[in-house]
């Protein structure tokens, strides 16, 4: 493996344009506030900018500011009002202000940290000289015509004044308040700048000279600059001085150590300001110009120049060193650039295989990169860049770092196992099996506090939690293919999504107990910020955001871009950043409203991402092989180049470098924020003991020691300036503690990992004049962690053994280690249940308790016990096991059965149900007794239930009494019934026919099982019929032109189940009645023969009255007779056909048919339907 550096990138223009008062002309900056002052000449005000947000509040009136200066360790801001005859101070903690008269038409201003005194010269040609302690002038000094600039040697406490009217300097004695000097200098100095290492000065003349005055003897010296010199600042730590040249458009570069000119760079064409950062060697040139404004960015080691375009006509600018922005007000377009001073140079280190993973520990500035292909992690040496190749299992993915313990764990995805890594060696310590409930593990995270590894195996659908001291394991159970995991150390909760389940597990890491929410679809990434308690999951294929409330579990769904893939949370803005996979851009959730104020821009593909909260920078990696840095500030993005297929990232803190892993390139691109370069300045920080601080209730105290390497002349060490966890905000001054040691105490810090920031601030914290930037020690960092007071929970009972359903009070009495009484909930816990909660009240300085008062434990042995959740202080803890006994409870025995009334001969089902007084389900036997005799037995089911089915008093029919006996068990008391009476009758039948409906076109067949189905042994014959027929007004019945038959036409059921099968056959066309018409069809010739054998008789017997009476003819007689025939048959033949005649047209319709069964007097009916639908035409 090999490492190969690559060109820095140049600054770039992070704010284009915050908005200020007309004709911006002077910036100051206060590092230790992030606080930035714009004079605002036309406007007469001064427009604070917040370094941390660039919000802006403008202070006013001012009368035409001229100039401004800060003096950092006050945090007061002297404003020079060239329109008045006096400076306003702004109270920097408040912004108020007040004023100071001076002389007539301030000029220029200046302070002396180390003394707190404030100079400021006028026209009248004098300085005023400001006791910063009260705001009042203590003397006038009289001083050269036209003094126009000042400087202060704070080594010395002399004071360098810059007359432009009469071609000389004045030297103040500051003890004394007198002018000690008056050295000659070019025609019309401009500008004065001293080195207080070297007791130097240098004074810009407009005559294209820079005199050299040594600050020992007064003597002087020319050094050749170009045409209308304008500006000139020193930077101490590497001696070199810069001077603007207007005319000539560069700047001359003057050797300190020779006082000659060692360079001169091209820069734009009207050059009137410089700032220089000396932790960066970086010198800032602004470009009086209206058309083509620009700032030049010098290279200090290699005087290489790059330009930037701000607004028009910058006319000053200064430099933050602590956070690397350089400020530029724009005199014509009234506005301030923000430029961001970070190069973000990489490094390439060349790996074997595909990264796919990297973490970071910040106390050791070790890098760890997983090599999926290679079965490897390459550990990369921060500060050297020298590499390890470490052998692990197979295909490892994901990797955790413990910095508190300088271990690194790697989730072996193929070899189902993770590698336990000495980060003080650089070796495998250990190899942790995760068994045949831990396949495929793909996700790892750690809690630093309790130093448990949480593993998400996603095949095995389970999470495997290793104890760090002991590499002991623990299975749990999670959803459908966990993909992801997060911790939150404060409030000890593991977060697992569960990808093809769409639900998020949540472990308490106390009790390991779980529970589920529901996400969005496909859960990929989840992350949480413990400032809110708020947890945010990514959902791959719902395009959305799903925000779970760490307190209540509720839960909602945010829209996002296509496929979020990553998160970042940045805890102290409360701001939330997800990498949109599928849109190639960023979103920016505000956690406070729950909505997407931004979107970014970002490259193809992008995977991963990461948040610096010192800088306040997010890290984008994307497939395209660039990484997107996003300025959280200035809302503005840049790009880099690193390997192809970046897919993970990490920011070390502590050191600001980023490392990028780029799968397909096989390599690592490490990114460095800012070149720090070596500084005489230093502090450092005494380590804790144990490297963390116990407890919340008292914020943390910090010794520092500053030391200074600044030769011949090291300025006076004023102070130490810290801060926690990042370089946004206020420093705070530590106090002094004797020679160069100081002690500082911080904020209260919640617990957790944190980095403490100091650096040390000598008498350049302030600068000596409008042109120059402050001068700061190296920012040094220190990892710990702040953890919560040891507790230990007792538990006790007020009655054990107890008695069933017997109120039981539960004490849990949590005792700390520290100082401040426990708060918070107690959870009680049965096994692995939660029984329920009480709320901790104090019982003594260092102890409190909570009850829990409960009756409804169930019979048996009870594994109690009271779980402590922690308070902002106080440490989670669990009490030992308390074994309750609660003794045998009654029970209640009720008695049902199936049918009531029976049949006899066939069979009833007795169900006995027992229930418990308390809780619990009873087990054992129940018995079933007729009378005094047992009949049967039944055995109890999971629910209570016990079922006996009868074949003994169903064979006779009466009334019985029958009860149900328990036995009882250890636990439950045996308990009987109510008696319930049986009857027993005759045996019977029923009649049912399946389907319920039939529906049939004209024409067509329609068949219905019929079953009999026997009540007891029903031993007769059941005999079938159809239904009658359907009257003309009405449609129950059958239709008059169907046809109706059953197969078997009777049956004898006994004690079993039969069918028959029913069929009605319509008819489409005229037809005659099947069923009684077809037997009047068949019998029609016989009711015609005995209509005419009738006729007959009544004609013999006419004959034989004739023969007797003779009173009519024979021949009338006998035709009278014939005709009285043949109308008998006829009225006889046409009654027949009235009564028969079939319907022109088959019947349609809906009709309800009642088949019925029939076995003597015992009979059974069931109703179906038909519909008859005409056919089609």
């Amino acid at each position: 493996m090999s490492a190969t550096s690559q060109p820095a990138m140049a600054q770039r223009v992070a704010v284009p344009g915050l908005p200020t008062g007309s004709s911006p002309v002077a910036v100051a900056v206060n590092p230790l506030t992030n606080q930035i002052y714009v004079a605002n000449q036309s406007q007469n005000s001064v427009t604070v900018i917040d370094g941390a947000t660039n919000n802006t509040t403008t202070i006013s009136p001012v009368a035409a500011p001229s100039a401004v200066a800060v003096n950092p360790v006050t945090n007061q801001i002297y404003v020079v009002n060239q329109g008045s005859t006096t400076i306003t101070v702004i109270d920097g903690a408040t912004n108020a202000t007040s004023t100071i008269t001076v002389g007539l038409t301030p000029v220029a201003v200046a302070v002396d940290a180390v003394t707190n005194t404030i100079y400021v010269s006028s026209d009248n040609n004098t300085v005023t000289v400001i006791n910063g302690a009260t705001n009042t002038p203590t003397a006038t000094i009289p001083v050269g015509a036209g003094a126009n600039a000042i400087a202060v040697n704070p080594v010395t406490n002399m004071i360098y004044v810059a007359n432009q009217g009469s071609n000389n300097v004045t030297v103040i004695n500051g003890a004394t308040n007198t002018a000690s000097a008056t050295v000659t200098v070019g025609a019309t100095p401009a500008a004065i700048a001293a080195n207080p290492v070297t007791n130097t000065v240098y004074v810009a003349n407009q005559d294209s000279t820079v005199t050299v005055i040594n600050g020992s003897t007064n003597a002087t010296a020319s050094v050749a600059s170009g045409a209308l010199s304008r500006a000139i600042a020193v930077n101490p730590v590497t001696n070199t001085i810069y001077v603007a040249n207007q005319n000539a458009g560069t700047v001359t570069v003057i050797n300190g150590a020779m006082n000659t000119p060692s360079a001169t760079v091209t820069v734009a064409t009207q050059p009137v300001a410089l700032a220089i950062d000396p932790v960066s060697n970086r010198i800032y040139v602004a470009d009086f110009s209206s058309t083509n404004g620009m700032v030049t960015v010098i290279d200090g080691g290699t005087n290489a120049a790059t330009n930037l375009a701000v607004g028009s006509d910058p006319a000053d600018l200064a430099v933050n060193p602590v956070t690397n922005k350089v400020y530029v007000g724009n005199v014509v377009s009234g506005n301030v650039y923000v430029i961001d001073g970070a190069t973000n140079g990489t490094t390439t280190v060349l790996a074997e295989g595909y990264q796919s993973a990297v973490g970071v520990n910040p106390a050791t500035d070790f890098f760890y990169v997983t090599d999926v292909n290679a079965n490897a992690v390459t550990a990369i040496n921060g500060a050297t860049n020298g590499v390890t190749n470490i052998p692990v299992g197979t295909s490892p993915g994901a990797l955790a770092v413990n910095p508190a313990t300088d271990t690194i764990y790697v989730a072996n995805q193929n070899s189902n196992n993770v590698t336990v890594i000495n980060g003080a060696t650089n070796t495998v310590s250990a190899t942790v099996a995760l068994g045949a409930n831990g396949i495929k593990p793909v996700a790892i995270a750690e809690n630093v506090l309790t130093n448990k590894i949480y593993v998400a195996n996603a095949t095995s659908n389970t999470v495997t939690i290793i104890d760090g001291a002991t590499n002991g394991t623990t299975t749990l159970s999670a959803g459908t293919e966990p993909s992801a995991i997060a911790v939150n150390v404060v409030t000890d909760k593991i977060y697992v999504a569960n990808e093809l389940q769409n639900t998020l597990t949540i472990i308490d890491g106390a009790t390991n107990n779980t529970t589920l929410v529901g996400t969005g679809p496909s859960p990929r990434a989840v992350a949480v910020n413990s400032f809110t308690n708020k947890i945010y999951v990514a959902n791959y294929s719902g395009a959305s955001i799903t925000v779970v409330d760490g307190v209540t579990g509720s839960s909602l769904n945010i829209p996002v871009e296509n496929q979020p893939v990553a998160l970042a949370i940045d805890e102290t803005s409360n701001k939330v950043y997800v990498a949109n996979q599928g849109s190639n851009s960023v979103s920016v959730i505000d956690g406070a409203s729950n909505q997407v104020t931004a979107s970014f821009t970002v490259g193809t593909g992008p995977a991963a991402v990461a948040f610096n909260g010192v800088t306040n920078k997010v890290y984008v990696a994307n497939s395209d092989g660039t990484v997107t840095v996003i300025d959280g500030s200035a809302n503005s993005t840049s790009t880099l180049t690193v390997g192809s297929f970046a897919d993970a990232v990490a920011v070390n803190r502590a050191t600001n470098e980023i490392a990028v892993a780029s799968g397909s390139s096989s390599s690592v691109t490490l990114v460095t924020e800012q070149n720090v370069q070596t500084i005489p300045l230093a502090a450092t920080i005494t380590p804790l003991s144990g490297n963390q601080v116990i407890g919340t209730a008292t914020p943390p105290t910090f010794t520092f020691t500053a030391s200074s390497t600044y030769a011949p002349n090291a300025p006076q060490i004023e102070n130490v300036f810290y801060r926690a966890d990042t370089w946004r905000g206020p420093w705070l001054a530590a106090a002094p503690a004797g020679g160069n040691t100081f002690t500082g105490q911080t904020a209260t810090l919640g617990v957790g990992p944190h980095i403490l920031f100091a650096y040390a601030g000598d008498a350049q914290v302030a600068p000596a004049n409008g042109l120059s930037s402050p001068v700061i020690g190296k920012i040094t960092a220190y990892y710990f962690n702040v953890v919560p007071v040891q507790t230990s929970t007792a538990l006790v009972s007020s009655l054990n053994p107890s008695p069933a359903g017997t109120s039981v009070t539960l004490t849990a009495t949590v005792t700390t280690t520290g100082t401040q009484t426990p708060t918070g909930t107690v959870t009680f816990v049965d096994g692995s249940t939660t029984i329920g909660a009480g709320t901790l009240s104090a019982s003594g300085a260092t102890t409190a308790v909570a009850t829990l008062s409960i009756s409804n434990l169930a019979p048996g042995l009870h594994s109690l016990t009271a779980v402590y959740g922690g308070d902002s202080n106080s440490g989670e803890s669990v009490s030992g096991g308390l074994s309750q006994t609660v003794e045998a409870q009654n029970t209640t025995t009720l008695l049902g059965a199936n049918p009531n009334p029976g049949f006899q001969g066939g069979t009833i089902t007795f169900t006995a149900t027992v229930s418990g007084a308390v809780a619990g389900t009873p087990t054992g036997t129940v018995n079933f007794l007729n009378g005094t005799s047992v009949i049967g037995h039944g055995t109890l089911n999971g629910s209570g239930v016990a079922t006996y089915t009868d074949t003994s008093v169903s064979q006779t029919q009466g009334t019985y009494s029958i009860t149900a006996v328990y036995l009882g068990d250890p636990l439950n008391i045996t308990s009987t019934s109510t008696a319930l009476s049986v009857t027993v009758g005759a045996p019977s039948f029923v009649v049912s026919a399946t389907p319920s409906s039939v529906t049939v076109t004209a024409g067509s067949t329609a068949s219905y099982i019929v079953s009999v189905t026997p009540e007891g042994n029903f031993t007769s014959a059941v005999t079938l019929t159809c239904p009658s027929i359907a009257s003309a007004d009405s449609n129950v019945g059958l239709p008059a032109s169907a046809t109706c038959t059953f197969n078997p036409v009777s049956v004898t059921p006994g004690t079993t189940i039969l069918t028959s099968t029913c069929t009605i056959v319509t008819s489409s066309t005229a037809g005659l009645f099947v069923s009684p018409a077809s037997q009047f069809r068949r019998t029609r010739p016989v009711y015609v023969l005995g209509g005419w054998l009738t006729g007959l008789a009544l004609l013999t017997a006419l004959m034989v009255d004739t023969l007797r009476k003779r009173k009519l003819g024979i021949f009338q007689r006998y035709a009278m007779g014939v005709l009285l025939m043949a109308a008998l048959g006829l009225s006889l033949s046409s009654c027949h056909k009235a009564a028969t005649a079939p319907p022109t047209t088959a019947t349609t319709g809906t009709f309800s048919l009642t088949f019925t069964g029939t076995a003597g007097s015992t009979t059974s009916t069931t109703t179906v339907s038909i519909v008859i639908n005409a056919p089609s035409s």
